[in-house]
């Protein structure tokens, strides 16, 4: 029998905070869980490792600024 997966659908929740509350979950419960948050805004996130000027091209990135967390 396989577990179950539980099933999260938010809205508007900034990527920032999502990434803060997946990491709680990630640390203090076993569950899996599938997270479907509608309508974030455009943002991207960095690795643990990664070095921004290695993944993100700097002329891309001034056309369409986004955050970098």
């Amino acid at each position: 029998m396989m577990d179950p997966l539980f099933f999260l659908h938010t809205k508007d929740i900034d990527i920032f905070t999502q990434l803060q509350i997946e990491e709680a979950l990630v640390k203090t419960d076993t569950r899996s869980f599938c997270w479907i948050n509608e309508g974030t805004k455009d943002a991207i996130v960095m690795g643990i490792s990664a070095k921004q000027e290695d993944v993100i091209c700097p002329h891309a990135i001034q056309k369409a600024p986004v955050p970098v967390i």
